[in-house]
């Protein structure tokens, strides 16, 4: 009898074990999906911030994904490409 016991018992901490595993795993993946939506949430405020800085040429902080944004701004370019540029090279480096 108490060889069933023992059986019985080491298979509810097995269990029991695979469950905190489980909830490890969940745990893990929304830590990194938290982790990834305050770095979008920062990025965002950043340009924000920089358009609010820069408020009468804020209709010049158009970026399509198209242009080659992320390099070194050449000289003479406007405050918003230039924050732009720093912009899209940051979040490159972060993302």
């Amino acid at each position: 009898m108490s060889m069933i016991e023992v059986l019985v018992s080491v298979m509810v901490l097995g269990v029991g074990l695979l469950g905190i595993a489980a909830m490890q795993s969940i745990a893990l993946r929304g830590g990194q999906g938290s982790l990834e939506s305050s770095q979008a949430v920062m990025a965002t405020n950043s340009i924000i911030e920089a358009m609010r800085a820069n408020r009468a040429n804020a209709a010049a902080y158009v970026y399509d994904g198209t242009t080659s944004c992320g390099s070194t701004p050449a000289a003479g370019t406007t405050l918003a490409s230039s924050d732009l540029n720093y912009w899209v090279s940051s979040l490159k480096t972060t993302i």
